[in-house]
């Protein structure tokens, strides 16, 4: 069986970094590893590190479409695409899951701070995120208050998100085991294999209006409109992203 993790956040947040940690301490030395990357994600310093490692591979998926495959057995940290609508890169990793007979371990955000500090008009962005998120790490957090961060992280204890929350110091997590643990902890429940048809043994060629509802959106952030577009209109992540 082939296991994923689901990386999460902007290409500034230091997800390599933290990737490279989370394999270092939470994996055994001879766990086949790939790492999925896309072609937007900027070159790390982590790089040459983790191609030291035995049995670690990097995938480039530079094309539109189906992901490359993964290898089978392996451990993938799959890092979505920080430039585009995160909503759709979800989409695509769970088909890619699908086709590929992956099991998604958990979903991992990365945090860049001082981005998240500096742009107040992203907390929708964030608050999205999250909701499909099981761990919140904060990181990237040098110049930033710590009363900012105490804010940010009770705002989602104050509204019940069960996602765990960590700080990352240095590129590193005081726990990677923890972080890896897979104990499902986001709001959505797009991933927990539920059909409602099945669950309420219904015809499936005779269906109420309500359960046409329930199945077409069974995630708020992620109905669509007639046109295609989300219901739900989110910051564009485009918008508040360093000039390269």
């Amino acid at each position: 069986m082939t296991e994923a993790y689901l990386i999460l956040g902007t290409p500034g947040a230091g997800r390599r970094e933290v990737v490279f940690d989370l394999i270092d301490g939470g994996l055994e030395q001879d766990q086949p590893v790939n790492i999925l990357l896309a072609a937007t994600e900027p070159d790390s310093p982590f790089d040459e590190q983790l191609a030291a490692r035995p049995q670690l591979e990097m995938i480039e998926r530079d094309e539109p479409g189906m992901p490359p495959s993964p290898d089978f057995g392996a451990t993938v940290f799959y890092l979505t695409d920080g430039t585009a609508d995160f909503r759709d890169e979800i989409e695509l990793f769970k088909r890619w899951t699908e086709a590929n007979g992956v099991e998604l371990l958990r979903v991992i955000t990365v945090v860049d701070c001082a981005l998240a500090e500096k742009a107040a008009a992203l907390a929708p962005w964030y608050d999205a995120l999250i909701h499909f998120s099981d761990v919140v790490l904060l990181n990237r957090r040098e110049d930033v208050e710590n009363k900012w961060l105490r804010e940010f992280e009770q705002s989602y204890h104050k509204r019940h998100f069960p996602s765990l929350f960590e700080l990352v110091k240095k590129g590193r997590v005081a726990n990677p085991p923890r972080i890896l643990h897979p104990e499902p902890r986001r709001l959505s429940h797009l991933f927990d294999g539920l059909d409602p048809i099945d669950e309420l043994e219904l015809d499936e060629d005779n269906l109420p209006d309500e359960i046409i509802d329930l199945t077409s959106k069974a995630d708020p952030y992620l109905a669509r409109l007639p046109s295609g577009q989300f219901e739900l209109a989110l910051p564009d992540i485009r918008d508040y992203l360093p000039r390269t």
